[in-house]
């Protein structure tokens, strides 16, 4: 009985010393933040910390999301400062991401110009997915490939196959990719495309998951991507 009695008192002066943690408001347990880390790793947590950033800052932009032509004054902006046509830039975004600012590949690129982490950084683009440094450093890159090269359709090669296999190739690499990504672009940019092949999927398609070997998902409602990449795999639609 005594022994019982001590080892009650025990535990109560135990809990007792336990430091009192404050208990999150239920608006800082909802608010979900985001951060590249030093990989180029986008990641998210639910604790406010040293250069996370709300998710929903990157979402709220200068742009109502409605109209297909929602980033055209931007892309116009910038397509002047940088010397680059707004029409052309427009093809790229509509080939690389049909104009959605949330939009990953298999491979990691990233947002509007489908920028990869470590070109974003070359470029200095902070966050990927806002649509305004997206089309900042997209256009910058896309402009340095331009002076690089001397031709539209070799820097588009670039900017999708990079420098070096260009370089290597002494033109366009025969890629099947990245040609059939040039021809598509230029097809945009005369207006030659047809709308079939530019049109934004409908949203009766639902969200699609797709894991790879390492067991990352991704969620998507663009599924074409990832369906013709062999390093991922279906798991349901919803």
């Amino acid at each position: 009985m005594r022994q019982n009695l001590w080892q009650a008192m025990v535990l109560g002066m135990t809990l007792a010393m336990l430091p009192v943690l404050p208990t999150p408001s239920r608006a800082e347990k909802s608010q979900i933040y985001h951060y590249i880390d030093e990989h180029g790793v986008m990641c998210f947590t639910n604790l406010a910390s040293p250069g996370a950033a709300p998710l929903a800052s990157r979402r709220a932009s200068a742009f109502k999301e409605t109209g297909a032509n929602r980033y055209q004054e931007a892309i116009e902006m910038y397509g002047g400062q940088y010397g680059v046509d707004a029409k052309l830039i427009a093809a790229i975004v509509r080939c690389e991401s049909n104009f959605d600012p949330n939009a990953v590949s298999p491979k990691g690129a990233q947002g509007l110009m489908q920028l990869m982490p470590d070109t974003a950084r070359q470029v200095k683009v902070d966050d990927p997915f806002d649509p305004l440094q997206n089309l900042d450093g997209g256009i910058r890159h896309f402009k340095s490939l331009l002076k690089t090269f001397g031709d539209t359709r070799l820097a588009l090669a670039a900017y999708n196959a990079g420098e070096g296999a260009v370089r290597k190739h002494n033109g366009i690499p025969p890629f099947t990719e990245t040609r059939n990504y040039v021809d598509t672009i230029m097809s945009i940019y005369n207006g030659q495309a047809k709308p079939a092949a530019v049109t934004a999927p409908s949203s009766h398609e639902g969200v699609h998951v797709f894991v790879n070997k390492d067991g990352t998902r991704v969620f998507t409602n663009l599924p074409r991507q990832y369906q013709t990449d062999s390093r991922w795999r279906r798991l349901d639609a919803r």
